[in-house]
């Protein structure tokens, strides 16, 4: 009996950590998809103490966060692309909001402005949800130095809209006669990301590159 119990504490408490950590997810999908986990675990848990209101809780919250799943995942999304100028007092704005933020993906980051920096916000539903800056070197080739997204945002759906053969922004630079677009390699975090969004390793050490014509 006292194996069975200490079973079902072991199970509450991977439960209680679920649910905390579901809690300290910024983004809303996957905070929603770690809180049904935890729901149906402490459903479980319910059950195998003989807990009614424990079960009956746990199985409403479990059907609210299917609801609101499900109008996620269906809901239409409108995505869009601005381009503002390297003096531009929202840019200013944005990137001081989100200095500690956007830090965690890209440590050394500074912003110089220049005629050969390209700022690009990425509106979601008419939201500034992600900032994409690139800049045209001295020896000719074009750097990503900054791709971020904003909290409750950060579901790849804006890298998507970017990276995706046929995006405004790949049409942009193929307008401008670039077929690559170059990363420095950035923390791990983000590196795991652009790789995930079709970088790869270039011919020069800790070079990262996307080729924008197929």
């Amino acid at each position: 009996m006292q194996e069975a119990l200490s079973i079902y504490e072991i199970i509450g408490y991977v439960a209680a950590v679920v649910t905390i950590v579901s809690l300290t997810m910024t983004e809303v999908l996957r905070l929603r998809i770690l809180n049904l986990v935890a729901t149906i675990i402490w459903t479980v848990y319910g059950l195998l103490i003989a807990a009614p209101s424990v079960v009956v809780t746990n199985v409403v919250l479990a059907c609210i966060n299917v609801v609101v799943l499900i109008r996620i995942l269906t809901a239409k999304e409108y995505f869009h692309l601005v381009e503002v100028k390297p003096e531009s007092e929202f840019l200013a704005t944005f990137l001081n909001v989100y200095d500690r933020e956007l830090r965690r993906y890209y440590p050394g980051f500074v912003f110089q402005k220049s005629d050969r920096v390209f700022p690009f916000f990425a509106l979601r539903n008419v939201t500034a949800a992600g900032l994409f800056i690139v800049e045209v070197r001295d020896d000719g080739r074009l750097f990503l130095i900054l791709d971020f997204s904003t909290p409750g945002y950060q579901d790849l759906r804006i890298g998507r809209f970017v990276y995706t053969p046929g995006s405004r922004v790949l049409d942009l630079v193929r307008e401008h006669g670039f077929k690559q677009v170059y990363s420095e390699m950035p923390g791990p975090k983000q590196e795991a990301y652009l790789r995930r969004m079709g970088f790869r390793d270039a011919e020069s050490d800790n070079l990262l590159v996307f080729d924008v014509a197929a």
